[in-house]
């Protein structure tokens, strides 16, 4: 091999292999960029579904609690809103609590548990069977909000 051809190779090997090494590592963190983006999107969209069915609990709660301050009586199957959707948003909540914290971190998968157990308890009057269900879901709302801060933030 002649001494041109040596030198040419000599100058090229050690760039091709940086540039190999480069390229590697470029796809490699820009897969992991792309999947922690990923991951945080899903956890964004959990919390914001959470949070929004929370919502939607609290107000067909209200609903109801208006209802029985104006003597009426509280009657879900006269009322197919507050009926469909408070059991809807309570269906929601449910599957969410059953994930657990595949999404969404311990603590807020905590509060949301806290919040079924709450909503399953028996009061003995109808008011206070409101007002207990109207307590605990206006706790876990504002326990979700603060873990969505914290959890998403980290991110």
């Amino acid at each position: 091999m002649n001494e041109f051809v040596q030198q040419i190779l000599i100058a090229l090997i050690p760039a091709l292999v940086i540039a190999a090494v480069t390229a590697y590592l470029t796809v490699k963190w820009s897969i992991r960029q792309f999947h922690s983006q990923r991951w945080w999107e899903l956890k964004a969209e959990a919390y914001s579904q959470i949070i929004a069915q929370l919502v939607d609990l609290q107000y067909y709660i209200e609903r109801s609690i208006e209802m029985l301050r104006a003597g009426g009586e509280l009657d879900f199957e006269t009322n197919d809103e507050l009926y469909e959707g408070y059991f809807q948003a309570k269906k929601y909540l449910r599957k969410a609590t059953a994930s657990g914290a595949y999404v969404i971190s311990d603590g807020a998968a905590a509060a949301l548990e806290e919040l079924m157990r709450g909503l399953d308890n028996e009061e003995p009057s109808i008011a206070l069977w409101i007002q207990t269900q109207h307590s605990a879901v206006k706790e876990c709302a504002k326990k979700m909000r603060e873990y969505a801060k914290v959890d998403l933030h980290k991110w």
